[in-house]
């Protein structure tokens, strides 16, 4: 399914003049290299803040509620990445847990959209990718005041994809297993995370690494 409109739009790429490929090559090069810059950036800070929850005061412990989140997306698949590149998620989750309990277990859905318009020969192509994760996740805490922790689970990625030129348009929808694991931290009711997630639909990968700040309403 994906690899046929991925290839369709890298057909698209292809039909540039040369020096036009050179450079968008060069391009891709330079959005790669920025990804992981903004990675490393993302990395530091959740560093810095899993330093201050670390020295500050002790508090209340981590308790059941309903989250929102905003991350950022990079997808692990290559021809996704050169088409549709990384981009915000949003998310949210409902987290089930107990003071008396060095473990959880939450259920989560996300949202990763892009779109992609080129023109050739005068025509629009626009292409339209959509991917929708259903999770289940098993969180644990390793320490008593349940600040840090760390998970994994398995869920299900609906994935969407469109293409339309002047009047013809061609869309199809899958439903695949995948997996993931993650860590992250709380800091009183805010929370960072990192997620990395695995799921293929007829030989693409749509999952990818996330990096998540979020907000949970104890309930």
């Amino acid at each position: 399914m994906a690899k046929v409109y991925l290839a369709i739009g890298q057909e698209v790429a292809g039909s540039s003049p040369v020096g036009l490929a050179i450079h968008n090559k060069k391009k891709i090069k330079e959005v790669r290299k920025l990804k992981r810059l903004m990675l490393i950036l993302g990395l530091c800070v959740l560093l810095g803040a899993v330093g201050i929850s670390a020295s500050a005061e002790a508090e209340e412990e981590c308790q059941s509620g309903l989250a929102v989140k905003l991350g950022y997306f990079m997808p692990n698949d290559e021809d996704v990445s050169d088409i549709y590149d990384s981009g915000l998620t949003l998310g949210a989750d409902y987290l089930f847990t107990s003071s008396w309990k060095s473990y959880g277990f939450r259920v989560g859905v996300e949202r990763f959209f892009r779109a992609r318009t080129t023109r050739v020969l005068g025509l629009s192509i626009k292409q339209k990718w959509l991917v929708v994760p259903v999770t289940g996740t098993f969180v644990y805490f390793p320490a008593p005041e349940k600040k840090f922790y760390v998970g994994g689970g398995f869920g299900l990625y609906a994935v969407r994809e469109k293409i339309k030129m002047l009047w013809i348009s061609s869309s199809t929808s899958e439903v695949t297993l995948g997996f993931h694991l993650l860590g992250g931290f709380n800091f009183r009711q805010f929370f960072g995370e990192a997620k990395i997630s695995h799921a293929v639909v007829n030989s693409t990968n749509v999952g990818g690494l996330s990096i998540f700040v979020g907000y949970r309403l104890r309930i």
